[in-house]
């Protein structure tokens, strides 16, 4: 009888213990997850996606297939996605699910917790979910509609999982992984004075000069000079909803594929609209283009041809004193001492750029000093 005892004891404390670390293992997802998405900013960079078919409730044929090209980008930064989200519990994200399905006539079917760990299982996940609360949810800022997802980060990497099924999709997308600290970023805040000086591509094809916080290209055609600036913005003193925009997101989509990131903390880049200039360092620099790179440095050696020359600096600085909403973005010649201004919107990388938009006008420069004009 001693011997039963002694035997029943020791199972019953075996299961407790192991109820004890499960207990715990869900408390450590949780904790671990929310203290990663609680950071000051973390960019994560899409690694693979995985797809099933629904038989039921339960998911069948799951497939994780790595992302080689396009790979998507979502910033977490102290709890929230990106902008314009609001984080809600999973009830509310449930609800809202459900009633904008029924709004839109559409049949969904709620990711029961085995359906979410398998898809886990396929990701690769070291863990498996034991509730619905170890997930992080969002809704649209200003909406009922919640967005779907139910995001989970453990170490480096970022789960990004459907709540809900569409059961006439057969290749139902169930997970998106996402892995922090692949992409090149610039490491700190660089300062206006950091930046200044003449910038020289590694191919000796393209010099360029900072003044300020505006970026130069001196074009010469011939005998034929122009000057086209961009704005380098500083994100680091941008709003959120100012910095993640639809054009910021495309830029850093474009950078993603390239490998580069850009951190709301430490940007400092330009934008002319399709390339994206980002300075990594106080010497380093790269134009991101149509899926090529291009590096520059800063230099004080060789011949020069960045520098602005005197009569088109003298337009720019009119147009900056009196500076409003759009700014001066190019100064042409027209005639001897005679210019065309081309104004728009400064800040392209976040802001979109329609060159439909530009606004036109005029400078005579005489002994130094223009004098600006809306008539040609």
């Amino acid at each position: 009888m001693n011997k039963w005892f002694r035997i029943t004891g020791l199972v019953v404390l075996t299961l407790a213990l192991a109820g004890c670390h499960r207990s715990q293992d869900a408390q450590t997802v949780r904790r671990n997850s929310a203290k990663i998405l609680n950071r000051a900013e973390t960019l994560w960079c899409e690694d693979a996606t995985v797809t099933a078919a629904l038989k039921g409730d339960q998911l069948t044929q799951v497939r994780a297939t790595q992302t080689k090209a396009n790979p998507n980008v979502v910033t977490t930064r102290r709890g929230l996605l990106g902008a314009g989200t609001t984080k809600i519990s999973y009830a509310m994200a449930k609800r809202l699910m459900t009633a904008t399905a029924k709004q839109q006539h559409q049949t969904m079917r709620l990711a029961s917790l085995a359906a979410l760990n398998r898809a886990l299982t396929a990701a690769k996940a070291r863990f498996k979910l034991t509730g619905y609360n170890q997930l992080t949810t969002y809704k649209t800022t200003g909406t009922q509609t919640a967005l779907g997802i139910g995001y989970v980060a453990a170490g480096d990497t970022l789960y990004a999982l459907s709540l809900g099924y569409d059961p006439a999709i057969t290749d139902l997308p169930v997970a998106t992984v996402y892995v922090s600290g692949q992409l090149k970023v610039p490491k700190t805040h660089l300062s206006n004075p950091q930046l200044a000086g003449r910038w020289f591509s590694e191919d000796k094809t393209q010099q360029l000069r900072v003044t300020g916080n505006q970026l130069y290209h001196v074009q010469v055609t011939g005998t034929y000079t122009s000057v086209e600036r961009f704005a380098i913005q500083d994100l680091r003193r941008q709003g959120v909803n100012a910095t993640y925009t639809g054009t910021f997101q495309a830029a850093q989509l474009a950078a993603a594929v390239l490998h580069y990131g850009m951190p709301k903390a430490t940007t400092r880049a330009a934008s002319d609209g399709q390339a994206t200039y980002l300075f990594l360092t106080k010497n380093t620099m790269v134009k991101l283009s149509q899926g090529q790179v291009t590096h520059f440095t800063k230099t004080a050696k060789g011949h020069d041809t960045s520098r602005v020359p005197a009569e088109f600096a003298a337009v720019f600085a009119a147009c900056d004193r009196q500076e409003g909403v759009n700014r001066a973005l190019a100064v042409s010649p027209i005639a001897a001492h005679q210019y065309e201004i081309v104004y728009n919107d400064p800040n392209r990388l976040t802001n979109v750029y329609n060159r439909s938009l530009n606004r036109y006008r005029f400078a005579t420069v005489e002994g130094g000093r223009a004098t600006l004009r809306d008539q040609q």
